[in-house]
């Protein structure tokens, strides 16, 4: 039911889709480099500089750029990508609204919390009456259900 606290499944889930895109973004990343190395060399070669600095460089960018779109887009929006497919929005506990960007950083941080004690606190939705992580405790957010995007119908 929309406006319910979601369901520690599609939590779960959300996150997995989550970490598995920007899996497969580092890896389809790393498999360029790696075919356009030979040109990365030379040209490195050629300046007297280390292509491996670029790698390093390139490769944190990406993830930092790809993680940051998620927090952006969770604070507006309330969902990154994996919760907008499980139909799952962070939002703030009393209000119902996006928590914001800043918000949203600072809670994915405090998820450190959730994590450290044998990642009891990302199990804590199971149980809780709220299904609030430690983190959502602390920043007073909840996950609930809401739509999600239309799927196209099957020809049969």
């Amino acid at each position: 039911m929309p406006g319910e606290a979601a369901p520690w499944d599609a939590r779960a889930y959300s996150s997995l889709v989550d970490i598995a895109v920007a899996a497969g973004i580092m890896t389809a990343w790393q498999l360029t480099l790696v075919a356009i190395s030979p040109v990365l060399q030379i040209g490195a070669w050629l300046t007297g500089g280390n292509w491996n600095n670029l790698v390093s460089w390139s490769t944190y960018t990406l993830v930092f750029a790809w993680w940051g779109w998620q927090w952006l887009e969770r604070g507006i929006t309330g969902q990154s990508l994996g919760q907008r497919l499980m139909g799952v929005a962070v939002v703030d506990e009393e209000t119902r609204r996006p928590i914001g960007p800043v918000r949203s950083l600072m809670r994915s941080l405090t998820h450190v919390v959730d994590v450290l004690p044998l990642w009891a606190g990302l199990a804590r939705p199971a149980w809780d009456p709220k299904r609030q992580t430690w983190a959502d405790k602390i920043h007073h957010t909840t996950a609930i259900t809401v739509a999600r995007p239309p799927q196209v119908p099957r020809q049969e």
